[in-house]
């Protein structure tokens, strides 16, 4: 008869990633997340935006047993943005605990704009 070994599962940065990517874009208010690397920032500008990854927009720092969370948004314009930030917080939190059985340290929502929607189509601000 074979005994079980005991073992430990490790989760990647990219699997958090994933569902706090998922997370945040079911956020209320949440127009887009924005990739914070340079070729992705550059194409977007231009006009050539690359295909959406998970990744875009997320940071996530592993340090041990501490996780931080970083997100990188556009909001809808006219909506209060605490209250946006906010709910976007607690949002990632509940999918990420509910997902990998541990509740990160924190997670930040660094604002990099605001989009409304007039009667001609949306535009950034």
């Amino acid at each position: 008869m074979r005994t079980a070994t005991p073992g430990k599962a490790v989760v990647s940065a990219r699997a958090i990633g994933s569902v706090a990517y998922q997370a945040t874009l079911g956020c209320y208010g949440i127009v887009e997340l924005v990739p914070q690397d340079l070729r992705s920032r550059v194409g977007r500008r231009f006009g050539h935006p690359s295909p959406p990854d998970a990744r875009d927009g997320i940071a996530v720092q592993m340090d041990g047993d501490r996780v931080t969370i970083t997100l990188h948004v556009v909001m809808e314009y006219g909506l209060p943005i605490a209250a946006v930030a906010h709910n976007a917080i607690r949002t990632v939190y509940f999918a990420v605990e509910r997902a990998f059985a541990f509740r990160p340290a924190a997670v930040n929502v660094h604002v990099h704009g605001l989009r409304f929607s007039d009667g001609r189509g949306e535009r950034a601000v």
